[in-house]
């Protein structure tokens, strides 16, 4: 359940195992996300030996192939189990936290996601023997296209989330790093705030574009 494949011989331990060491549960899935899975799981049974009175169903579902092909996944039991599993919100991964001196500082929740959207690059040059590169070399041309999109940044875009997010993170943070989080909210301060994030706080960037 959402866990990529494992590659045995480069485990000390058995990759499926969950084995306890020291505190610890070593498994593929145990950070990213078993323990979620395990977490909903634990809630189903709660509610129901708790006997908590319930206004509506409460579904739960663990399906396969987030991480590899969700046509055996999500994609499935929407095409073929759409009735059983139609609610009304879902509650799913997403969201963290952040733990200062043994403290929590703030607790996140994630209201939407990003999308993929696939492509295909093409490039055409002249046909040959790679130990004779030719001046308009195909491969050459797609690792500059890739090259320059990965060069390229596209506006500061924010949502009602992101907006809300920096401004109440500005209101806990100390003042030298508040200025880059307000300054995320102004338009023409954006960009070099964005700059500044990116090189200190990856994930913190990652919410202010495509």
């Amino acid at each position: 359940t959402d866990v990529v494949g494992a590659q045995r011989e480069r485990w000390k331990v058995e990759p499926f195992a969950a084995i306890r060491n020291a505190g610890y549960i070593y498994g593929r899935g145990t950070i990213d996300d078993k323990d979620t899975v395990t977490a909903a799981l634990f809630t189903m049974l709660l509610l129901k030996r708790q006997r908590v009175p319930l206004a509506r169903d409460v579904i739960f579902l663990a399906e396969a192939g987030e991480e590899g092909t969700t046509s055996v996944g999500i994609d499935y039991m929407v095409k073929e189990h759409w009735p059983e599993i139609e609610c009304e919100f879902a509650l799913a991964e997403g969201g963290g936290g952040m733990m200062r001196s043994g403290r929590v500082r703030y607790v996140t929740v994630s209201t939407t996601e990003k999308v993929p959207r696939g492509f295909t690059l093409r490039a055409h040059g002249t046909a040959g023997h790679a130990s004779v590169p030719t001046m308009d070399n195909a491969v050459i041309r797609i690792a500059e296209a890739v090259a320059r999109i990965a060069r390229w940044q596209p506006s500061v875009r924010l949502n009602e989330t992101t907006r809300t997010y920096f401004a109440r993170l500005a209101a806990i943070s100390p003042p030298e790093v508040a200025t880059h989080y307000r300054d995320v909210l102004h338009s023409h301060r954006a960009r070099a705030a964005a700059q500044y994030l990116s090189r200190r706080e990856p994930a913190n960037a990652s919410m202010l574009r495509t």
